[in-house]
């Protein structure tokens, strides 16, 4: 899980990222990204009620978010604040799939580092 300091959960602060955030998508998620003052990245999973009804998949796929962004936190970039909106498609997904949508919009945002395939043990960046 990740610690309370890496979570977005003031009222003040979901908004400003709503509203100040870039957007990146694809067809299981929708990315808000602004940048932040601080040394490490804070993140906010949403599941719209719109298209979770049901608490139990709101649960789930907000456990499922946390849970893949964690395995990836190491090679996402420090000093963002990041939301992730779960789209309705998502429920069909399982947790490996999430996961690599997951690492497919963050990079899509240039927010994760690569790791070079041909170097092992290298960072690059997205855009590069």
């Amino acid at each position: 899980m990740l610690s309370k300091k890496e979570r977005i959960k003031k009222k003040k602060e979901f908004e400003y990222v709503f509203r100040k955030g870039k957007n990146f998508n694809n067809a299981f998620f929708i990315v808000k990204v602004v940048e932040n003052k601080i040394s490490f990245s804070r993140f906010a999973f949403v599941a719209p009620l719109k298209s979770f009804k049901k608490a139990v998949d709101k649960n789930k796929i907000k456990r499922l978010m946390r849970e893949g962004v964690k395995n990836i936190y190491p090679l996402i970039k420090k000093g963002f604040d990041i939301m992730i909106i779960a789209k309705e498609k998502s429920k069909e997904c399982n947790f490996k799939e999430i996961e690599e949508n997951i690492k497919d919009v963050l990079s899509r945002a240039k927010l994760i580092w690569l790791i070079a395939r041909s170097h092992p043990g290298r960072r690059i960046t997205a855009n590069t």
